[in-house]
């Protein structure tokens, strides 16, 4: 069925809403994230949830025909949550839910990123770009949440290989732009990808301990710290020569 975009917004902000509920009705969820690093605080205000189950009742109380959540996603053609035992991080812009990501329940085996299907990627926490003389680039929401918790001006791109050229724009306010993507061969790979849209602009953080910003701050990787790998940071051509 044709959904309108209006219709779509209030689905995804419902959705959003009752996956937050959960999150905070979910101990053991709850201990996960905070063992990530993330304040009950950060949580609440990047909206974070968690889906146990029971959208689709959910969302037809509210008044939302099945038909319109299975055009949005949000629930799948066999009534199931799309979500269904994952984290989800919603993308909000200007105060409205755009899209929503999810992670697997830390129980699961293997760790996994998961997009909405039939959205637009996006950058995590893009509405900053406005204002920030300096920002700095992760690969993650986690991390992207670990930096806002101390004080600094980050955004994420949802995958190594997820960086799109059009987002170059975005970052025309930004005078300093510090990529610190995950130190495995496919965030080398990115990074050198993505600093030549940037030039001089463009530093690139070497973290000491740990393959991302989370595990650096799980080892014990303090704010103070991490200033301190900012101002040591190198150009990108400088590592590139070297």
């Amino acid at each position: 069925m044709n959904l309108s975009d209006q219709r779509r917004d209030e689905i995804l902000e419902a959705t959003t809403a009752f996956y937050h509920a959960g999150l905070l009705k979910s101990p053991r969820i709850l201990t996960y994230l905070r063992g990530r690093r993330l304040s009950e605080e950060i949580m609440i205000q990047a909206r974070l949830g968690y889906a146990s189950g029971g959208l689709r009742e959910h969302l037809l109380a509210s008044g939302f025909g099945l038909e319109e959540c299975q055009a949005s996603a949000v629930v799948r053609a066999d009534g199931k949550d799309f979500f269904f035992r994952k984290i989800a991080i919603p993308y909000v812009s200007h105060g409205k839910v755009m899209l929503l990501r999810a992670r697997t329940d830390p129980e699961e085996p293997d760790k996994a990123y998961f997009p909405l299907p039939g959205y637009p990627v996006r950058l995590y926490g893009e509405d900053l770009l406005a204002t920030a003389a300096q920002v700095i680039i992760t690969e993650g929401e986690f991390d992207c949440l670990v930096l806002r918790q101390w004080g600094l001006d980050a955004v994420a791109i949802p995958g190594a290989s997820a960086f799109k050229p059009e987002w170059v724009k975005l970052f025309g306010h930004c005078q300093r732009i510090y990529l610190d993507l995950d130190m495995d061969e496919a965030g080398r790979r990115a990074t050198s990808c993505i600093a030549p849209y940037f030039g001089e602009r463009a530093l690139v953080v070497s973290l000491p301990q740990g393959k991302d910003v989370t595990e650096y701050a799980c080892l014990g990787g303090t704010p103070k710290d991490y200033e301190e790998l900012l101002a040591k940071a190198k150009s990108w051509i400088s590592l590139e020569l070297e």
